[in-house]
């Protein structure tokens, strides 16, 4: 295996008070693993959580990141 997926955390319940996506990749010939964060679309996610009448505590997290 020369690459393998490394889960740092989930993807929509940020801790970090970033928002966005974060995951990491494993290089197993280098022995690194390698962090990154995408931006996505948070007003479409934020409309969307309303529609469907999410608990107001989870859209305030991926707002504000805590």
């Amino acid at each position: 295996v020369e690459y393998a997926l490394v889960c740092p955390g989930s993807i929509g319940q940020p801790r970090s008070q970033r928002v966005g996506a974060e995951f990491a990749i494993f290089d197993q010939a280098e022995q690194k693993i390698r962090f990154f964060r995408i931006d996505y679309n948070l007003d479409a996610t934020i409309a969307a959580m309303n529609r469907f009448e999410f608990p107001e505590q989870l859209i305030t997290r991926l707002q504000t990141g805590t």
